[in-house]
């Protein structure tokens, strides 16, 4: 066999890899793969930052806040990469949600934080939300995920689903497909 069939061979197995890993699991778990994993090609941070928080503000107003292990800023690729995420969310002056998370990222232009791996949103009211990759996007005041998402209520009400949109507090919510749910009766 010649080298270009033997090179033809070797990435049509390759692109046969592809489609047969591809959509297998709709439950990706992030917690698998190696954080490096996610911004190869990055380089060298141009800062890394330990313990530290980022305060988001409008009016000068606190509209959210994160802490965290580390950072490493990535100015060229306007990212911040996160090592354990510590989220809070306000409504006037008091903390209102919350979402931790193994890693992140902040993009500051877009004003568009990604929380990643074991992600867990812990509303005021005791509504938790549970998934593996959940953005906030600040321009539209949005959550939102295309992966599998778990919601338990107070009551004990449980809803599931794949993909979702919300608001910060998960007031207004839409789960996008597949929904399953336990309902309690309320007495």
């Amino acid at each position: 066999m010649g080298k270009s069939h033997e090179t033809i061979l070797i990435v049509w197995l390759g692109v046969i890899l592809f489609f047969q890993c591809s959509g297998k699991n709709e439950h990706l778990n992030v917690e698998q793969i190696d954080a490096s994993t996610n911004f190869a090609g990055l380089g060298i941070p141009d800062t890394e930052i330990f313990d530290f928080s980022y305060k988001y503000t409008s009016m000068d107003k606190v509209v959210w806040e994160l802490f965290s292990e580390k950072g490493e800023v990535y100015n060229k690729h306007d990212l911040i990469k996160i090592t354990g995420v510590n989220l809070n969310f306000y409504k006037g002056n008091r903390v209102d949600t919350t979402v931790v998370s193994k890693w992140g990222e902040i993009y500051k232009e877009k004003k568009l934080l990604t929380a990643i791996s074991n992600v867990i949103l812990t509303t005021e009211d005791r509504t938790v939300l549970y998934t593996e990759i959940l953005h906030w996007d600040d321009n539209k005041k949005l959550l939102f995920t295309d992966q599998f998402v778990k919601i338990i209520k107070q009551n004990g009400d449980i809803i599931k689903g794949i993909g979702m949109e919300a608001d910060h507090n998960l007031e207004k919510l839409v789960i996008k497909r597949s929904v399953t749910g336990q309902f309690h009766e309320s007495k």
